[in-house]
């Protein structure tokens, strides 16, 4: 029996246990989902953004080999690197939406055993130089590099992580056989 209170009143009815029940968890899942969602952000834009720089490092490997191998097969002169070097690098790197700062050729090419190998340089970036074991006979080297906004978007910078450092520079590097 329900009891009323005043002659015009309706009788109260209240939601079952089970509906309330719901509507609370509800509430917690908004609320989880609300504490979960940067750091799933920020997963997401670091496994995009480091995908993008491993496809671009690569890209920026091959370009170095192609350029080692069209500078093994090209005479190569003691003053600059050849523009058929140049061009072979940058033909692949643009078609792939990137620049070298930096081509460096070492090579032993015509110099005597014993001596320093000739390194040749054409850009305007400082890159770091890599240590390697020298190879007997005739070698060509080629080092091509880039810097690292060149090589992958700065998705994070909104949470801390900044790449726009202009000091950030990412090389590559092939050696080849001198076969004239």
């Amino acid at each position: 029996m329900v009891r009323h209170t005043s002659l015009y009143s309706t009788p109260r009815r209240t939601r079952p246990n089970w509906i309330r029940r719901r509507a609370r968890r509800g509430a917690i899942y908004f609320a989880e989902l609300i504490l979960v969602l940067p750091v799933m952000m920020i997963f997401l834009l670091a496994v995009v953004q480091f995908g993008i720089l491993f496809g671009n490092l690569q890209h920026l490997s091959f370009a170095s080999r192609v350029g080692a191998e069209a500078a093994s097969e090209s005479a190569l002169p003691a003053a600059a690197v050849p523009p058929s070097v140049e061009e072979a690098i940058e033909q692949h790197l643009a078609a792939n939406g990137i620049s070298a700062c930096l081509v460096r050729l070492e090579h032993t090419v015509d110099v005597p055993m014993g001596d320093p190998a000739i390194v040749l340089e054409s850009g305007a970036c400082t890159c770091p130089a890599t240590t390697f074991i020298e190879p007997d006979g005739e070698y060509t080297r080629v080092s091509v590099c880039a810097h690292l906004t060149e090589l992958m978007p700065n998705l994070l910078a909104t949470f801390g992580y900044d790449i726009s450092d202009p000091a950030s520079v990412i090389s590559a590097s092939t050696l080849m056989q001198y076969e004239p």
